[in-house]
């Protein structure tokens, strides 16, 4: 998967939805966001880089897990009754958006 697939599959996790304003203006790039307002032309947060995105629109829905960061080692872990994500990586907010997307299965 594509960096820009992660950062969609995280996006409509976080309840951000793709315009879909018909035939005429198909690719328009348009997202929602999940209180209403327009985004932008393909103007997305980058949740996989942006530990202040994640920390604005994923993290609020983790209610049933716990999240550790350890920025010092570049590592996330996610963990909820049933089961743990780690992932490590070279910047902490990749190594957390990697244990979301375990999180929700979407870590292919």
């Amino acid at each position: 998967m594509t960096d820009q697939e992660k950062n969609e599959v995280l996006a409509r996790w976080a309840g951000f939805q793709k315009c879909d304003c018909g035939e005429e203006h198909q690719g328009c790039g348009k997202w929602w966001e999940p209180d209403g307002d327009v985004v932008g032309l393909v103007v997305l947060s980058d949740f996989l880089h942006s530990l202040d995105a994640q920390a604005k629109w994923l993290w609020p829905k983790l209610t049933d897990a716990n999240l550790e960061i350890r920025p010092g080692w570049a590592r996330a872990l996610v963990a909820i009754e049933t089961a743990t994500y780690r992932y490590q990586s070279d910047s902490p907010a990749e190594a957390c958006a990697e244990a979301i997307l375990s999180l929700i299965g979407e870590d292919e």
